[in-house]
């Protein structure tokens, strides 16, 4: 097992936050336009 420099570890956790950030928006905001469809 390679040793994973603590840096390393950080900016990969942070990828992984922020991509799961972005679908999480991006769903979000589907969800919220499909709703103001649905109210037309």
């Amino acid at each position: 097992m390679k040793w994973i420099h603590p840096d390393q570890l950080l900016l990969i956790c942070s990828r992984e936050l922020a991509s799961i950030a972005l679908f999480l928006a991006q769903e979000g905001f589907l969800r919220s336009s499909r709703m103001i469809q649905d109210e037309e």
